[in-house]
């Protein structure tokens, strides 16, 4: 609980790394599931997660676990 006392000032106003610390502190773990952009250069290494639907050509991803939509972009 100190994490929230620490950086809750900071998260309201957006910032990623103390919504993470707090999210961590609370017991959330991340997974490969979270990180849309390591899923899609996974793809382009030829390992797929089940779960994930690709646009055939450009191999854009489109969907994600439970239907959401995920926007990528590639440089």
């Amino acid at each position: 609980m100190k994490a929230i006392h620490k950086y809750k000032v900071a998260a309201s106003r957006g910032d990623r790394e103390a919504q993470r610390r707090i999210a961590q502190s609370m017991g959330y773990k991340t997974t490969i599931h979270d990180m849309p952009h390591m899923i899609k250069l996974l793809h382009k290494a030829g390992i797929d997660i089940p779960g994930y639907e690709f646009e055939q050509g450009n191999d854009a991803l489109v969907k994600g676990q439970g239907g959401q939509v995920v926007d990528t972009i590639t440089l």
